[in-house]
């Protein structure tokens, strides 16, 4: 089994960063709360790690403002390129 967790919102990429580049600090964000050795209180990282096989972090931007209006109107033109961009991925 595996476990995706999806964080949106995400503001800390890098205007100049590239996919891999964003990627790399997914992981690393992963890593910081599910790594064993990294947890200060592991006994939970532990145990996720014992119940899937693969356990991934996709972070996502804001997918902007236009959407969070009442009045959008479902255009997908009106959805930032960067969430599009990580959506693709």
């Amino acid at each position: 089994q595996s476990l995706d967790f999806l964080v949106r919102d995400w503001a800390n990429f890098e205007d100049e960063w590239t996919l891999e580049k964003c990627k790399e600090q997914m992981a690393q964000h992963r890593d910081r709360h599910l790594n064993p050795e990294k947890v200060v209180e592991n006994s939970t990282a532990e145990a996720l790690q014992c119940m899937f096989e693969r356990i991934e972090c996709w972070c996502l931007p804001h997918p902007g403002l236009k959407i969070n209006k009442a009045t959008w109107t479902g255009n997908v033109d009106d959805i930032d390129p960067d969430f599009v961009r990580f959506l693709d991925e």
